[in-house]
């Protein structure tokens, strides 16, 4: 039976985006009658722990596997040597190495995708010229690379000097599932920000943002999902402007589709280059209109005006001003929703992204 073998991060008590797509990759190999394995750093939430159990996948954890260090190597190669895959899928690109060499000696062919965000523009230093140096001595042994963007493609191009044209893009996916009823939402806006509570992410522009909007709109109400280093940074932001009755922390959730469902605006102020911006498309999906910065792979998803609104990255001011666009244009807010549904279904579909991972594979 053909063994294909993941290697990824997930987070231990999310379902997000990614971690579907896992459980999509899993159900889908089962019906082609390969054989997947995924190793992660964390046991996966039982949800997520049910869905590839009932795809027939395994999973092995491995702590802090994406360290690109000898012993984790070893480790790795040691499961390689045991399981025998037809095709090893890293989505840690810092595990060139080592890894990759033993790849290379047990003939097993390996792709990588890279996820990482951050400023396109190749920074000098020690760190990248590891980074190349790896690249120079491990590059050849990986068959195939993805990125998770165009934006991502420039970063990898820059970080480790590989040539785009070696490095095809395939864009996260996700659930599209029935089209949500519209609902006129008389109180509000109901605001939702989704993501890691750190600085570059930008969860204290949104909390600015709702400060600028307290007169205006005095229903405006804020749901951050998840959790971070910048959570207490966050609690003292909402009450340093008095909106400790107006922003509720949920910390991490497995149910962030019905969350966004609920909500009547999406919230990406990120100030860095994200990668891609995996909430964006669940926010899609689930009629939950997205107002996003204008950063990294971000414009690849949205097209402003047409299916989304994109702002200035750190600009509280211009974000509450787009919120405010939108909650007072009820028809622009269904056109928003209605043209993302279209687009999430024609170019960021689950089950369409993954069939494009496993066209890659037979070719190796």
């Amino acid at each position: 039976m053909t063994r294909v073998l993941w290697i990824a991060g997930i987070e231990p008590n999310k379902l997000g985006g990614f971690e579907r797509m896992c459980a999509e990759l899993a159900r889908l190999g089962r019906s082609r009658g390969v054989d997947v394995h995924f190793v992660f750093e964390c046991g996966p939430c039982p949800e997520l722990a049910a869905r590839l159990t009932d795809a027939g996948a395994t999973v092995h954890v491995i702590p802090r596997v994406g360290l690109p260090t000898l012993g984790h190597s070893l480790v790795l190669g040691a499961l390689l040597l045991r399981l025998r895959p037809r095709v090893v899928h890293l989505h840690f690109f810092e595990l060139f190495g080592t890894f990759s060499l033993i790849a290379w000696i047990l003939r097993v062919p390996v792709v990588a995708t890279y996820h990482y965000s951050g400023d396109t523009r190749p920074r000098p230093g020690l760190r990248r010229w590891l980074k190349q140096l790896r690249q120079m001595l491990f590059g050849r042994v990986v068959t195939a690379i993805t990125a998770v963007s165009e934006s991502a493609r420039d970063k990898i191009a820059g970080d480790y000097m590989v040539s785009r044209d070696r490095v095809r893009v395939i864009y996260n996916g996700t659930d599209v599932g029935t089209t949500p009823e519209w609902r006129e939402a008389a109180v509000g806006p109901r605001l939702a920000f989704v993501g890691n509570l750190s600085r570059e992410k930008g969860a204290h522009i949104a909390i600015e943002a709702l400060a600028i909007l307290a007169d205006r709109l005095p229903d405006a109400r804020l749901t951050v999902i998840g959790d971070g280093r910048e959570g207490g940074n966050l609690r003292h932001l909402a009450a340093a402007r008095t909106l400790d009755r107006r922003v509720s922390f949920l910390g991490m959730r497995s149910d962030v589709g019905a969350l966004l469902r609920a909500h009547d605006m999406l919230l990406v102020p990120s100030i860095w280059k994200e990668a891609f911006g995996f909430v964006i498309i669940e926010a899609m999906a689930a009629g939950c209109p997205a107002v996003a910065s204008e950063v990294g792979g971000i414009p690849e998803i949205i097209a402003d005006g047409i299916d989304g609104l994109l702002v200035p990255p750190d600009d509280p001011a211009a974000l509450a001003a787009a919120v405010a666009r939108l909650w007072d244009d009820p028809i622009l807010r269904r056109s928003l929703v209605d043209n993302a549904r279209t687009k999430v279904a024609g170019r960021f579909a689950l089950d369409q992204i993954v069939r494009e991972y496993w066209d890659i594979y037979p070719a190796l």
